[in-house]
Order: structure tokens, then C-alpha cells, then sequence
């Protein structure tokens, strides 16, 4: 059975990407239909997209869009996360994370309008991150994200 979900995050502003070894959750990553959940992040993110842009980001991006399909398997309910996340400026940085990024195991966590966190909770060695840049009469990209899980997006009610 595949089930799939795509959600319009259109509250995010803001998406940041940890290597996962710089987040300590207070779920493990095997626990199934996780909702919410305490985090400890240590470190600052490799990279950080904002709608608004500012000294504390990295790039800008439009609206993104997260697709969740579920597929039943003998451990259980299996996500895939798809993120896609298009961007309107700082395209070096966001190419510059996709070497710092690559082949590590990632976190990603979202911030919505009113403050809110949520982390994909990623099984280990599922993340992939990956841009694709394209140039012409404009100049184009798109960051994406793909993660197994166990959860759907689960909020941080903590984070330290």
C-alpha cells in the first residue's frame, strides 16, 4: 500500500540543516508515529533558508513543499519526506552546503510563522540533500531533501 501526502508549507519561514550528529533527540529514531518530541542542537546549522532573508540566514526561498508517502513495511509504516525548496538568493551558499552536507546523515528542522519547530526525524543513512542550479536569462535553484522516517513532521516542544 503507498499513500501519499504533499503538504504546501505555507507558514514555514524557515529551514535549517544540522548534521545529525549535533542533534540529540528524546525520541529515538526507531520509535513509530512520533508527534512531538524534546531536542538538544549543538552547533550551528551547516545551512539556514528564510522567506525573509537577514544576518542569521544563509539564502532566501519561496514557499517550500514537503510530499509524504507511506509505505507499509515488515518494520513498520515507512515515510519518505521529499522537500523541495525553491530559492531566490544566496545560490553560493546553498551550493557550498550541498559538499558540507554530502554523504552525512542530516536533520532538518522547520520554523512556521508563529515560532514553531519541526524536525523531519530521519532514520540513519536516509538523508540526501541535493541542489540543482540552473542558469540562463535567470538564474535558478532548487534544494532537496529526502529522508525515511518513522513520523510524519514532528514538533520540537524544547529545544536547547
Amino acid at each position: 500500500m503507498n499513500d501519499c501526502k504533499e503538504i504546501l508549507l505555507e507558514d514555514i519561514v524557515e529551514v535549517s540543516f544540522y548534521l545529525a550528529s549535533n542533534v540529540n533527540c528524546s525520541v529515538p529514531f526507531g520509535v513509530p508515529g512520533v508527534n512531538e518530541m524534546t531536542a538538544t542542537i549543538s552547533g550551528d546549522p551547516v545551512l539556514t533558508i528564510s522567506v525573509t532573508g537577514g544576518d542569521d540566514v544563509d539564502a532566501v526561498m519561496e514557499t517550500p513543499s514537503l510530499k509524504v508517502s507511506e509505505k507499509r513495511e515488515a518494520a513498520g509504516l515507512l515515510r519518505s519526506h521529499d522537500l523541495q525548496i525553491n530559492v531566490e538568493q544566496g545560490f553560493d551558499a546553498v551550493k557550498q552546503a550541498a559538499d558540507g552536507l554530502s554523504g552525512a546523515d542530516i536533520a532538518a528542522v522547520l520554523k512556521d510563522y508563529d515560532g514553531n519547530r519541526y524536525i523531519i526525524h530521519a532514520l540513519p543513512n536516509s538523508s540526501i540533500y541535493s541542489y540543482e542550479d540552473g542558469r540562463g536569462s535567470s538564474h535558478t535553484g532548487k534544494v532537496k531533501f529526502t529522508a525515511q522516517s518513522l513520523s510524519h513532521l514532528v514538533k520540537l516542544t524544547a529545544t536547547a
